[in-house]
């Protein structure tokens, strides 16, 4: 399958989101933090002629899980759990900790589900970065499902994908988003058409715009992020490395060993 839906007709959706929620809250609405989020799937809509042709009957909720879910990877410890739902005609990857111990569910389990969640609707409107949507209970969200493969070692590239993916990472260091999993292929895709995807920001860390992180723990983040990428080029296609990033790479090992996610 391809995308779920167009792009202008997404971010259209969350307008109408966000729109709802300042109305909700002028007339001193009180929302149950523990509601779902409310859903981006709905009715179409017209807005600057973008149009989102399939529409959904309801929002997901867990039952959607339990009856139409296919385990993809199951998470170690408190990481979450793939499913991957198909509802409707629509296929979708669900992030899940409800299966999680008790005490994993409710720690890390929930910290790890809200800031990826968080951190996948801040990257809204990047080519190459799945579409969050919706977060279905405390425990779990859903996203947009990308048909593709992972990247296999000297597999033959054109140099134009890690252009390309090179670009995507760069956009998202723009948002203040660091990946810091870079080095595991399986986070980078192959879709379908051949573009390069990031996924799984389980690992992923936010900052805000200003404070002392942002000048300082974020540019070197930053850094470790470029490594990941290039350590991955290495191993994929080690003949379109350029002198510069050669050199970076040899610096990158000799202080890598000191960075405690070795």
């Amino acid at each position: 399958m391809g995308s779920l839906f167009e792009r202008e007709g997404f971010l259209a959706v969350q307008m109408l989101r966000w729109e709802q929620r300042r109305r909700n809250s002028t007339v001193g609405a009180r929302r149950n933090r523990a509601d779902p989020e409310p859903s981006l799937l709905g009715s179409f809509f017209l807005i600057e002629q973008c149009v989102i042709k399939e529409g959904m009957e309801r929002a997901m909720v867990r039952k959607d899980i339990e009856k139409h879910s296919t385990p993809f990877v199951k998470g170690s410890f408190g990481k979450p759990d793939l499913n991957r739902v198909e509802r409707e005609g629509h296929v979708f990857i669900v992030k899940d900790v409800q299966g999680k111990h008790f005490i994993l569910r409710w720690t890390l389990g929930l910290w790890l589900i809200h800031k990826e969640w968080k951190v996948y609707s801040r990257l809204v409107g990047i080519r190459g970065i799945p579409r969050p949507i919706e977060r279905i209970d405390r425990f779990a969200f859903a996203t947009e499902f990308v048909p593709g493969r992972p990247v296999s070692r000297g597999e033959p590239l054109p140099s134009s994908f890690f252009i390309e993916l090179g670009s995507i990472l760069g956009q998202v260091h723009a948002k203040g988003v660091v990946h810091m999993d870079l080095r595991h292929k399986g986070n980078i895709l192959i879709s379908e058409k051949g573009e390069p995807f990031l996924i799984d920001f389980n690992s992923s860390f936010a900052f805000g715009e200003k404070g002392i992180l942002r000048r300082y723990l974020f540019p070197l983040l930053r850094w470790v992020d470029y490594g990941g990428l290039l350590k991955l080029k290495k191993r994929v296609s080690p003949t379109f490395l350029t002198p510069d990033e050669t050199a970076f790479l040899k610096k990158f090992d000799r202080i890598r060993r000191l960075w405690i996610f070795n």
